[in-house]
């Protein structure tokens, strides 16, 4: 980069970062500085897997080396915490319920899922996980409370007003059941809005809201068939507008892992059952640039690196770090598939690593998970296999 004093400062590039240098702007000053001092910052993004290390930031001028000077990058790792379980004091072993990040009152709720006894058995309560104590209370809500069953998908508007949008009931029949919920009282209210003409009945799906557009992104999914429709929808009171996108993107699937990332407008999905029998699962991965008009997909990280395709386990998408997680999930309804991944969704810079940690929980498929912005931590829990069921939460972070 140059500068206004004709220096060139560059920094020299190390495995695993992706490094750029920036000149550092001060705000105006009256009266004007007379120095000709320059600041220099390295913006330092580390790939999953990186470690510490040493590089040199130079300055030339004229084509002429005057400055070297060493630059240390400290990186934190990632690791599993001890997992948590619990029998009695706490909601039963399930999958496919909802989890909602309640930060404001430092808890995550639990609603629905499907049971084990028998397998399939729709569930109706709710419960609130301490991220602090790491205890479970029940919860009651109020007004037009979900109807039970699982993959009721759940997306955030703001601290106090989260939605979720269809799912499966009793014989796995799936719906299109829209509520909004009000964290903002002593006890949770939901309201259930009729609306018309919009996204079909459907479970396994992606479900999101855009801040911006101020409007709600459905994709995929499972019905009758596999899904392969995007749809936008606006909600103005108890109003209800539905848009579908003529997008060409991924095939028809479910069960597939996502994340929304509120800050680059992206949705980003990996993978997926795209038929019942056999699973025939997805090897891709896509985004949905919901900033650009109209929005658009594009397949990205479309090296070698990705996971083998599968369908229902466990995924947690990280704002902070840009970053899909996926832990678990099958790909024939019968064995897990092995290993923990996560995906760089920046833009550009898309890519998938494999993580391996000690401590790692037992593996599963139907897992679901959360994150906990204020300790920067992602958590799976619940899940089965074919010889196990799970109530617990393991947490992975710094």
């Amino acid at each position: 980069m140059n500068s206004g004093s004709g220096l060139t400062a560059s920094v020299l590039p190390i495995e695993g970062f992706d490094l750029e240098m920036l000149e550092f702007e001060d705000e105006p000053s009256i009266p004007p500085r007379l120095d000709s001092t320059r600041r220099f910052t390295v913006h330092a993004h580390a790939r999953f897997g990186a470690a510490s290390a040493t590089t040199q930031v130079v300055l030339t001028r004229a084509g002429e080396e005057v400055l070297r000077a060493p630059l240390t990058i400290t990186v934190t790792s990632l690791r599993w915490r001890p997992s948590t379980t619990w029998k009695a004091e706490g909601p039963e072993a399930r999958e496919h319920g909802a989890l909602i990040v309640d930060e404001a009152r430092g808890r995550v709720i639990l609603i629905g899922g499907s049971g084990y006894a028998p397998y399939g058995t729709p569930l109706a309560d709710a419960w609130a996980f301490g991220l602090a104590d790491q205890r479970w209370t029940k919860l009651t809500i109020t007004g037009d409370a979900p109807a039970a069953g699982g993959s009721r998908r759940v997306a955030w508007v703001d601290a106090a007003h989260v939605y979720l949008f269809g799912g499966y009931g009793e014989g796995s029949a799936v719906d299109a059941d829209l509520y909004r919920l009000d964290l903002s009282g002593d006890t949770v209210v939901s309201k259930k809005l009729a609306h018309t003409g919009g996204a079909p009945a459907r479970s396994l799906h992606a479900f999101a809201y855009d801040g911006p557009g101020d409007r709600f992104v459905v994709f995929g999914g499972a019905s009758t068939k596999a899904l392969a429709d995007t749809w936008t929808m606006k909600i103005a009171g108890d109003t209800v507008t539905w848009t579908k996108l003529d997008a060409t993107g991924p095939s028809a699937r479910y069960g597939f892992f996502y994340g929304f990332d509120a800050g680059l407008r992206r949705l980003v999905i990996f993978s997926g059952a795209q038929r019942f029998s056999p699973l025939d699962p997805a090897q891709d991965t896509w985004a949905l640039d919901l900033g650009s008009s109209p929005p658009t997909w594009r397949a990205i990280a479309t090296d070698s690196l990705a996971p083998p395709g599968r369908r229902n386990g466990c995924f947690v998408y990280d704002e902070r770090r840009h970053a899909l997680f996926v832990f678990g999930g099958t790909a024939d309804a019968k064995v897990t598939e092995p290993g923990f991944f996560v995906l760089d969704a920046l833009p550009g810079r898309e890519r998938w690593t494999k993580l391996v940690r000690d401590g790692e929980p037992a593996l599963r498929s139907s897992g679901i998970g959360f994150y906990d912005p204020t300790r920067r931590q992602i958590t799976c829990g619940f899940g089965n296999t074919t010889s196990a069921v799970y109530a617990d939460f393991t947490a992975f972070g710094p």
